[in-house]
């Protein structure tokens, strides 16, 4: 990923939540920075949300910050 550069990650919760992600992301040398629409579990319909994904220790864009 390049310096600045940001993962939007479209999933969905029937299947599973944005921590479902986390050690994996943490792993690679990324971190979480927004979590759009995730239930806090999985639920049984299709809940899609989105996870915004930079590299570790950078800030989001600014269209990315939680407002």
């Amino acid at each position: 990923m390049t310096p600045g550069g940001i993962i939007i990650l479209q999933e969905n919760n029937a299947g599973s939540t944005a921590e479902t992600f986390r050690s994996m992301i943490e792993h690679s040398g990324l971190s979480i920075a927004f979590v759009y629409g995730s239930a806090p579990e999985r639920t049984r319909d299709y809940r899609f949300y989105f996870i915004g994904i930079t590299r570790a220790g950078e800030p989001p864009p600014t269209w990315a910050k939680p407002r």
